[in-house]
């Protein structure tokens, strides 16, 4: 009688590890099931159903932040000079004729493995009411300032070349470049102000060569935001 009692209780015993055992392995699957996003927001574009069984690196659903964020790309050459608190100026392509402010919040250590461009983060300090997920546009950050100087459009640039007009003939110049924009850089030397410089076909100019000039207008220069 004894020892049917005493293997009663073992193979309850045994049950009982066993269950254990079991919650612990659920556990540990619901927790590894969790998804956390590591920001607050709300759920969009929601591509699942409660209950449903989903593989490791499916699009569960996107999370639209409350904040104002925005995602840019850095060139490498261009990153080191980036810094958290810097501002920047950002113009969405909805709003053309407008010209938002942002500051750097993050910047990703790593970079695109494609297109090796780092991703900084910035969040817009003067959105407009209707900012939607999504859009698109340009930016400069702005990593320092140098007043009084003078700007030539990006476009006339080929690396640190140009080529100006003078008296109806073609000269090339080599330009010393400093802070530049995507419409404007810095000339410390190389071109002086009241030049004339070639905005397109430059690749079909040769020095000596006679033009004919066209005036044609060019981007507003930029001012503190």
């Amino acid at each position: 009688m004894r020892s049917t009692v005493e293997t009663e209780r073992i193979d309850r015993d045994r049950n009982l590890d066993a269950l254990e055992e079991t919650r612990k392995k659920l556990e540990a699957q619901m927790k590894s099931s969790e998804v956390r996003s590591p920001i607050d927001g709300l759920l969009t574009n929601i591509q699942t159903i409660d209950g449903e069984l989903v593989k490791e690196g499916n699009d569960l659903f996107t999370v639209a932040s409350r904040k104002n964020y925005v995602r840019g790309e850095v060139n490498e050459e261009d990153v080191g000079e980036v810094k958290p608190g810097m501002k920047a100026r950002l113009q969405l392509y909805p709003y053309r004729t407008r010209t938002f402010t942002a500051h750097v919040t993050s910047i990703q250590p790593a970079a695109d493995p494609t297109t090796q461009r780092y991703t900084i983060v910035l969040e817009m300090e003067n959105p407009p009411d209707n900012l939607m997920a999504g859009m698109t546009g340009e930016m400069n950050i702005i990593t320092g300032t140098h007043e009084n100087v003078l700007l030539v459009p990006t476009r006339a640039l080929l690396v640190d070349q140009a080529l100006i007009v003078k008296r109806a003939i073609v000269r090339p110049r080599t330009v010393k470049v400093g802070f530049r924009t995507l419409d404007f850089a810095e000339a410390i030397t190389g071109v002086t102000e009241g030049d004339h410089v070639v905005l397109s076909d430059q690749d079909k100019l040769h020095p000596g060569e006679p033009v004919r000039q066209r005036m044609v207008s060019t981007p507003r220069a930029p001012r503190e935001p």
